[in-house]
Parts: C-alpha cells; sequence; structure tokens
C-alpha cells in the first residue's frame, strides 16, 4: 500500500522509518543463506534469513497512523509514539516474515561419531633395564574387548599406562587351550595400571566376565 505524505502529514516520517526497516512485520525478503560452521565434529550451514513480512504490513502502519491526532507523534510526546510502535507490533505480528531456516545436517549418533574420530598415535615404549614382565592368558573369544577396532583400544592402554602391551600372534594358543597369551612389560607402577585398565576391559561395560580368573604371572628375567 502507498501512503500520501500530504493524507497523513507529519506522519509520513514514522511510516517511512519503519517502512524502510521492515518494520515489526518484517516488510524485508529474508536474508543470504548463513556460512559454515564446524562444531563438535559436525558441519552445517546457517539458516538462510527470514522471509519477508505480510503483504498488509504497509496497510497495518498507515491505520495505525491515520487514527493517531496530528500532534502524537511529536518529539516531546514519548509514551504516546511508544504506544503506537507497541500497537502497530501487536496488529502485524500475524504479517510477520517466516523464520529463518536451519540447513544444519542432522547430527550422527553418538556412537558413530566416536567410531569416527581420528585414532591415538601409539606413543614409543622405551624399555628400562628395571622393567618387569607379565604375561596372562585370554580366550580368543575377549580378545576383541583388549584390542578394540582396529586396535583402538590395546593403543589406548599403552598410551594410559606407559606400558608395552601386545598379544602372541593369532592362532597361537596355550596348548590345550583356545586362549592366547598377552605380554605386558614396563615398570612396576605402570604394569600395575596395566593390569587394572586390562582387567575392566574384560569385564566389559555390563560386567558379564568377572575378571577374578585372570591371573598376571611375572615373567622372571
Amino acid at each position: 500500500a502507498v501512503v500520501s505524505t500530504q493524507k497523513y502529514g507529519g506522519r509520513q516520517q514514522l511510516f517511512n522509518s519503519m517502512a524502510n526497516q521492515g518494520g515489526p512485520g518484517g516488510m524485508q525478503g529474508g536474508g543470504n543463506q548463513g556460512g559454515p560452521q564446524q562444531q563438535g565434529g559436525q558441519q552445517s550451514n546457517g539458516g538462510g534469513g527470514g522471509g519477508g513480512g505480510g503483504n498488509n504490513t504497509a496497510e497495518v502502519i498507515a491505520r495505525v497512523l491515520q487514527a493517531l491526532p496530528n500532534n502524537a507523534l511529536n518529539n516531546s510526546n514519548t509514551n504516546t509514539l511508544a504506544s503506537t510502535l507497541m500497537i502497530i507490533q501487536a496488529l502485524s505480528g500475524n504479517n510477520s516474515g517466516g523464520g529463518g531456516g536451519n540447513n544444519s545436517m542432522p547430527q550422527m549418533p553418538r556412537q558413530m561419531s566416536q567410531q569416527m574420530q581420528p585414532r591415538q598415535q601409539l606413543r614409543p615404549f622405551i624399555p628400562r633395564p628395571d622393567d618387569i614382565k607379565y604375561k596372562v592368558e585370554i580366550p580368543d573369544s575377549l580378545v576383541g574387548r583388549i584390542l578394540g577396532r582396529q586396535g583402538a583400544t590395546i593403543t589406548e592402554l599403552q598410551n594410559t599406562s606407559g606400558c608395552e602391551i601386545k598379544f602372541s600372534q593369532r592362532g597361537e594358543y596355550v596348548p590345550g587351550t583356545q586362549n592366547r597369551l598377552l605380554y605386558i612389560c614396563g615398570q612396576a607402577a605402570s604394569c600395575k595400571t596395566a593390569q587394572t585398565l586390562i582387567l575392566a576391559k574384560i569385564e566389559g561395560e555390563t560386567g558379564d566376565v568377572s575378571s577374578s580368573e585372570f591371573v598376571f604371572e611375572q615373567i622372571q628375567a
């Protein structure tokens, strides 16, 4: 709607200001799409700007201004001006533009996100003359709990404890069993930490396996 300066007199200035700014109903068109953002391992694009306001926003402003007294918008009459803006906002609320779009990608399951995280790099083990060595039998069915996906768990165990931890070769079992030998080597305190971590991995999150059956035997030099 076009509002005549002659018809509405000094109130045209307020109308032009609100119309140019989009008014409470948002008369301008939607903004550009937001740029990419990287957070928590997830890439997303910012939502697009809000849609343009309804076509009746200008008419709402015009009707409110027309109903005001000629001196209502004097600079000294701030209370009337504030009330006028609130009325316009309330009347044009239903004509406001649509909210910005949300173009972010759906969040992936936490487990999948963790699997996609970079693997830890194995810290080099530097042997010392006073290192202690231990061995323990691990059933082949439980080896995966200690190795982890692509060796991620055993790498974590080594980095955390500071010990060297390794299994006997695949298919190389303790005679008469389906058990593989797990070897740990390091300082006494580090070996104690490694044993605790290994037993926790054997028990698993559900505790379906008792770790009391596994005994670490010291290997004499």
